[in-house]
């Protein structure tokens, strides 16, 4: 059986756990992102999730500490929740 998008976003992003730059996840046909996939990644300073069909984002986006920019354009989000 095919691995679903989600599924191969999240199996390629837990290895990156030192990304501390970039991660551009726009155009891929997502509709939901597991709540794991940010849990590891708080140096990530750029994220891009736009052009999905995603209408929420997990809680552990909070982890991002060093977030500077997040793209969510052209999604269905309606409201971020933020967990400090």
């Amino acid at each position: 059986m095919p691995a679903t998008p989600e599924w191969t976003v999240h199996s390629l992003v837990s290895h990156l756990a030192g990304l501390t730059d970039y991660l551009y996840l726009h155009d891929n046909k997502l509709t939901v992102l597991r709540e794991s996939l940010f849990t590891r990644l708080i140096r990530l300073r750029y994220l891009n999730v736009s052009d999905n069909g995603l209408t929420q984002l997990p809680v552990s986006i909070g982890n991002l500490w060093s977030l500077e920019e997040l793209r969510a354009d052209g999604t269905r989000l309606c409201l971020l929740l933020w967990r400090p």
